[in-house]
């Protein structure tokens, strides 16, 4: 830039069609740690993709939350393509992988194709949806947004939170939900910041956010534990 004489002038943005609006309008409920996908799925290589955008205030998995790159690989993941039909939205391994990685909403647009082959892409998502594999579904007419529950099971269990959504909160809480009693001890980008016990059946745990250096990226809490459980319900207030 400072090769530029100044002052730069800068254009006007682009007013949002009706349509683009109404599809980012539906993330609005969800929390802002809550990461986006949307398919199809651009390359890395191409400078097409929106890095930011002036509709939501979530991270996108090309913007915020990894800076403008492919770590999950999802470039080559076949049954992501537009010409697979997403297939791999029926994939409880690979819906795994993406809620591990912080991205629950997964915004699915029709391109210029044959209306059938749109029609087949809604038909897999309605049968990923009566398989219990997403939390909800909402549709537009060339959109479709699919919701992931934040619930994960085992026994090293993180959620990744980006920067903006730890700015101004003090607390973070989930739910855990366990066969027997057990202790769970709790890091933050690797630091311990704290140990608690939990009874069997379901337990609200609160924690403090810890005064440590926040990445300026995406930080992690990570909850091990003595057997495998659930972690759900994460809120960051």
């Amino acid at each position: 830039l400072e090769h530029f004489r100044w002052p730069v002038s800068m254009a006007r943005l682009p007013e949002p069609s009706l349509e683009a609006k109404k599809v980012y309008e539906m993330v609005t409920p969800y929390p802002p740690h809550y990461g986006i996908l949307e398919l199809p799925f651009v390359p890395t290589a191409s400078n097409m993709y929106p890095l930011f955008t002036r509709y939501h205030n979530k991270h996108t998995y090309h913007g915020h939350y990894v800076a403008y790159n492919d770590p999950l690989h999802l470039e080559d993941e076949g049954t992501l393509w537009e010409e697979n039909e997403f297939i791999g939205l029926k994939n409880p391994g690979l819906l795994n992988k993406l809620k591990a990685n912080g991205l629950y909403l997964l915004i699915i647009n029709r391109s210029e194709q044959d209306p059938s082959a749109w029609q087949k892409i809604r038909t897999h998502i309605r049968n990923g949806q009566e398989l219990g594999l997403y939390r909800e579904v909402k549709e537009e007419r060339n959109s479709v947004l699919i919701v992931l529950d934040d619930s994960q099971t085992g026994r090293d269990i993180t959620c990744p939170i980006p920067y903006f959504a730890l700015a101004g909160k003090t607390a973070v809480q989930f739910k855990i939900a366990a066969r027997q009693p057990g202790r769970s001890r709790i890091y933050f980008n690797g630091v311990l910041i704290a140990a608690k016990d939990y009874p069997a059946g379901v337990q609200r745990i609160s924690l403090a956010l810890p005064s440590l250096a926040w990445q300026k990226q995406v930080n992690h809490l990570r909850v091990e534990n003595d057997q495998p459980l659930t972690v759900y319900d994460w809120q960051i207030e």
